[in-house]
């Protein structure tokens, strides 16, 4: 009896936020190969409301699965002189025992130093620290969910209608437990901006705006995955 009620009971649609988190999550995981260039920058806010510019930065990502990775971070040191950093994975030299320790390296633009990356997470915290979180995003979507914890993970989301970014229908989703706003485009279901406000307290903030412009399954070479150029 009870079977048979179940069967006239009414079907409820799947929540809209968590369609649309799966189907961002898809996209980036299911892409063979992804690649980008975009923009960060980070305005201070006072207690009148008025921005000014504190850092500009620029990046390029380059990915193939599984797990081949290029990610360059370029601060803007003034004028149109940039500080550039890279994080990029190498191929392993079959019988060296220093080569299976290492799965990439990593040029420190402050410096110019370069460094042995023996896990890709520690590789992104250090990119992260000197690009104030731009690491933090793209990577961490491409790579398996338990791999790599991403911006889709770390908060809790809302849907905030629709907004259009370069002419390209977006939905917007608000964290619910933060300051961050995500622009995810319609038709790709790839990540266009992202937006974080930080309260410092006393009237003043931090607001940061990063723009992506993703492709995804376009051609990826070997020898686009190497260091400094």
């Amino acid at each position: 009896m009870l079977a048979a009620i179940a069967l006239f009971l009414p079907v409820h649609a799947p929540n809209e936020v968590d369609r649309l988190v799966r189907q961002v999550r898809t996209a980036y995981s299911g892409c063979k190969t992804y690649r980008d260039s975009g923009t960060q920058t980070i305005w201070r806010i006072d207690s009148k409301g008025a921005k000014a510019v504190w850092g500009e930065w620029k990046f390029a990502t380059i990915f193939a699965r599984p797990k081949k990775l290029r990610l360059e971070v370029s601060e803007r040191e003034g004028g149109n002189k940039w500080m550039t950093s890279v994080l990029w994975t190498t191929t392993s030299t079959k019988g060296s025992s220093s080569s299976r320790r290492e799965i990439g390296r990593l040029h420190i633009g402050l410096d110019g130093s370069e460094n042995s990356v023996t896990d890709l997470e520690t590789g992104l915290i250090a990119l992260s620290s000197l690009g104030f979180g731009i690491a933090n995003h793209l990577p961490r979507l491409l790579m398996p969910p338990d791999y790599l914890s991403g911006v889709l993970d770390l908060n809790k989301w809302k849907m905030s209608g629709a907004e259009k970014i370069k002419e390209r229908e977006c939905s917007v989703l608000i964290s619910t437990d933060s300051l961050v706003t995500l622009w995810i485009d319609k038709r790709t279901s790839l990540l266009l901006q992202l937006k974080e406000k930080t309260d410092l307290g006393g009237g003043l903030s931090t607001l940061k705006a990063i723009q992506f412009t993703p492709s995804i399954n376009s051609k990826v070479e070997d020898k686009e995955f190497k260091g400094p150029r």
